[in-house]
C-alpha cells in the first residue's frame, strides 16, 4: 500500500505542476475572451483545454516522452475546461 500511495502523490505533483501555467494564466484568459465576444460554448471550450496538449505534439513530433505527456495533459485540461464553462453557464456543478 506505501508504493500505490507514493505513485499517486508522485503522479498528483506531477500533473499540479504541469497543469498550473496552463489553468492560471492561458485558460481563463482565453475562456474570458471567448466569454465577453459571445463565443463560449462547449466546442470553444474543448479546444481551449486541448491546445496545449497539441502544442506539445506538434513541438516535437518524433518524441515518445511528449507523446505520453500530451495525453496527460489532454486528459485534464479537457474535463478542466469543459467544467470551467459548465460552472460558469450554469453557476454550479
Amino acid at each position: 500500500m506505501g508504493s500505490a500511495l507514493a505513485m499517486g502523490l508522485l503522479v498528483t505533483f506531477t500533473a499540479l505542476l504541469i497543469g498550473t501555467i496552463p489553468a492560471l494564466v492561458y485558460g481563463p484568459l482565453a475562456y474570458a475572451l471567448l466569454f465577453y465576444y459571445g463565443r463560449a460554448n462547449v466546442l470553444s471550450t474543448i479546444a481551449i483545454g486541448a491546445l496545449p496538449a497539441v502544442v506539445l505534439l506538434l513541438a516535437e513530433p518524433l518524441s515518445s516522452e511528449l507523446d505520453g505527456l500530451a495525453i496527460w495533459v489532454l486528459a485534464y485540461g479537457v474535463p478542466v475546461s469543459f467544467a470551467t464553462h459548465l460552472v460558469v453557464r450554469f453557476g454550479r456543478i
